[in-house]
């Protein structure tokens, strides 16, 4: 996700929001809607995959969480490593 899409300080449905669990980034959902924050991800008490605010689920709302957002269709700084 790091490598292949523009990290957004405002995320928009279709966005992807990545959460830290430990030292790690390493659990991903999906922005359905911004207000309030609402996410799909998989949800292992649930053993499914649902659909929630953010401020429902208390291992995610947790402040040492720090979600970072990525959007794959936000503009690109083109570096020249970039291919053009």
């Amino acid at each position: 996700m790091f490598d292949r899409a523009s990290e957004v300080t405002r995320p928009q449905p279709g966005d992807v929001a990545v959460f830290r669990y430990g030292r790690a980034y390493a659990h991903g959902s999906i922005v359905t809607v911004t207000e309030p924050l609402t996410l799909v991800h998989a949800f292992s008490p649930a053993q499914a995959v649902i659909e929630e605010p953010i401020m429902r689920n208390p291992v995610l709302a947790e402040p040492g969480r720090r979600p970072r957002f990525f959007s794959l269709w936000a503009a690109r700084a083109t570096t020249e490593a970039d291919p053009v």
